[in-house]
Parts: C-alpha cells; structure tokens; sequence
C-alpha cells in the first residue's frame, strides 16, 4: 500500500486532522504547510500514478471535480488565480496541488514572480507555516463553507445520511444517539439545556468504523435542528461542532 493509500485510510477511519471534503472521485485535504493560505491537495480515489490510466468515465469524473475544488478555492480565498499541479515523480498515485495565489505573493522572499516550488526549500518547509489546531479549525471552516456551494449534493447526502445507512436515531432531550441494526450506538452528541434560551454541544462522538461517513456532521445538524426548533442557540463547545 502506497503512502497516500495509507493517508486514504485513516481519512476513512476519521483520524486525518486535514480532511476536508469527500467527492466522487477523490478526497480534498489540506496541506500540511500553509505558507499559502488555504494551499489543499485532491487525492484520487483509485490508485494510478498517470491520468491516462483511469477508465475514461472514472478520469471525467476526476478532472472534473478538480476543477470545482479549485473553483471552490479560489471563491474562498479571494485570489488572482489557482496554480493547479502535480508534482513529485517518486509518488505512484495520482495527486494534485491547489495553491491560491495573489499578484505580488513572492516578492518577501525577494521574487518578482514564478512557481511557488521557485522558493527555497526551506522558506516552503517552514515549521512556523504549521498551524495550530485552532487555526487549523478556523481555516476547514472556511473551506468547506465554498466546497460545499460547489458540491451541494454532499450536504444532501449528510442529510439523508441516517436513512441511507440503514440507522436509527433517538433523542431523550440530552443526548442525539445514533444506533445500528443491532441496536448498539454507533455515534451520538450531547446537547444538555444550558439556559432557558441556550443548548450546548458538549461532545460528538462517532465509533472509529463509522468515521469519515457524515455521521458526525449530521449529528450537529440535527443539534441546530432541535436547539432552532426550542427557540433556543446552540453553543459549540466541543471542537468538531465549530467547523459547522
């Protein structure tokens, strides 16, 4: 299994902190290194190294939703353009780079213009340009705020997300649970009454086999559901609530 399969899987168990959006074809995630803020990479689902080689459909499918991430990067970020490249001859699977730029952006590093990949290796490895886990929150914020304007149908399937999968849902007032055919939870939120006008998400929680599904983004909607529906706001406590 290649290196970037291995980071497919953990997206799929929920334990990739840079995960943004799930397409048809691929998975957005964003770079490690924000030396260009909102800087993503849109994996390829299957694993080939060359575009040539997917099926045909597969392919369309494949360039097609790159184009919306970049679309959907470049509505966010308010850039002059998008650098949309792929990069790096030793990788046997198929990537692309997503990098909002602005006119003038290498001039601090002393460059009229150019590829970012121009700069020093160790101006673009910068260990100041990692972000911190609420900064990192702030920004999947942002992202997905446009990824999901471009790809509405994965709001609906979030949704639907509990009668597509078979699942059931109950609610006793403090707890929205999510349980699976055999009756065992699967996943749930905590929204306890804070005040006469408040319900606080204190905790999601989503069993490692069900991650990277939607499930975790359908229990906060549903929390801002039932909070909206009290008259009520919801208050975000736990770090998962507040990218939504």
């Amino acid at each position: 299994m290649c290196q970037t399969c291995e980071r497919i899987e953990q997206i799929k168990q929920g334990n990739d902190p840079y995960f943004l959006l799930e397409t048809r074809s691929g998975y957005v995630i964003l770079d490690k290194n924000q030396l260009f803020r909102g800087h993503v990479l849109f994996l390829c689902k299957q694993c080939y190294k060359e575009l040539y080689q997917l099926e045909y459909h597969s392919r369309a499918n494949f360039l097609s939703d790159l184009s919306l991430v970049a679309q959907a990067i470049f509505d966010a970020f308010h850039c002059d353009w998008t650098d949309v490249e792929r990069i790096g001859d030793n990788e046997n699977h198929l990537f692309f780079h997503i990098i909002p730029r602005h006119k003038d952006d290498l001039k601090p590093f002393g460059l009229e213009e150019g590829p970012i990949w121009s700069l020093p290796k160790a101006v673009l490895e910068d260990e100041k340009n990692v972000l911190s886990k609420r900064s990192l929150d702030a920004l999947k914020k942002e992202c997905l705020e446009e990824l999901y304007h471009h790809f509405p149908r994965m709001q609906t399937e979030k949704k639907d997300i509990v009668k597509q999968m078979l699942l059931d849902k109950i609610f006793d007032g403090e707890r929205i649970s999510i349980y699976d055919r055999r009756g065992t939870v699967i996943a749930y939120a905590d929204i306890g009454r804070k005040n006469d006008k408040e319900r606080i998400l204190s905790r999601t929680y989503v069993h490692e086999g069900y991650r990277g599904k939607g499930i975790g983004a359908y229990l906060v909607q549903e929390a801002e559901k039932i909070a909206e529906a009290e008259g009520r706001t919801l208050i975000k406590a736990c770090s998962f609530g507040q990218l939504f």
